[in-house]
């Protein structure tokens, strides 16, 4: 069995889809199991789960993500990343990606599940060519994207004005994407609701996986 097997059960969403409504009690089932899945890699897997604070505009906010791999015969894997946002008062958002990887460790693409305040939306996440090597070989880091968008935000305020340019074009970049992303998400573009067969068949691919230390994402 290949990587990309064991997730022909998530289909491909539509640009544009729009998610279906489902009854309360189907998504109170959904939501209660994906949380409990999350929490439980978190508590069972204390040791391969590493945090950094994060200053947010509602104040200072706790990102902690753990990264595992199921690995099939082949050598191609899933890259799993289980994640968390908290402040002060508990756990804002939990989150779960799934990435195929091949034997050469080349990023094929995969699909991020969020927790929302009551729903848990699945969007595709981006899949690189190989025609750019360093993306070929992205492994997903919650924690290193928001390192990497610290580390531009400080050059902005470099004393060297080339740097400073550079850095204020990439800082637009983000920004632009960033939002982008948001009004993709509040719009339900490009996301589906998973079913709790969806969740338990996460569940049970899981259940193969175990700690992995993948490598810098930059």
């Amino acid at each position: 069995m290949q990587a990309g097997e064991s997730l022909s059960f998530i289909s491909i969403p539509n640009e544009l889809s729009v998610p279906e409504v489902r009854v309360e009690e189907e998504k109170e089932a959904v939501w209660k199991a994906f949380a409990t899945l999350v929490q439980r890699m978190m508590k069972t897997y204390p040791d391969s789960f590493q945090s950094i604070e994060q200053s947010e505009e509602s104040g200072m906010v706790t990102i902690t993500e753990g990264s595992f791999q199921v690995v099939f015969a082949d050598g191609s894997y899933i890259h799993i990343v289980a994640y968390s946002y908290s402040d002060e008062e508990g756990i804002l958002d939990l989150g779960l990606t799934l990435v195929e990887h091949s034997d050469e460790g080349i990023y094929l693409g995969g699909y991020l599940y969020d927790l929302s305040d009551s729903d848990v939306m699945c969007s595709p996440l981006y899949t690189s060519t190989e025609d750019d090597e360093e993306d070929a070989r992205y492994h997903f880091s919650l924690i290193a994207i928001h390192e990497g968008r610290s580390e531009i935000d400080s050059l902005r305020f470099s004393d060297n004005e080339a740097v400073r340019a550079v850095a204020e074009e990439n800082w637009r970049q983000v920004e632009e994407a960033s939002q982008i992303g948001q009004m993709e998400k509040e719009l339900g573009f490009s996301s589906t609701t998973p079913t709790l067969e969806d969740i338990e068949k996460i569940e049970a691919l899981i259940s193969f996986a175990v700690p992995f230390v993948a490598p810098k994402p930059y």
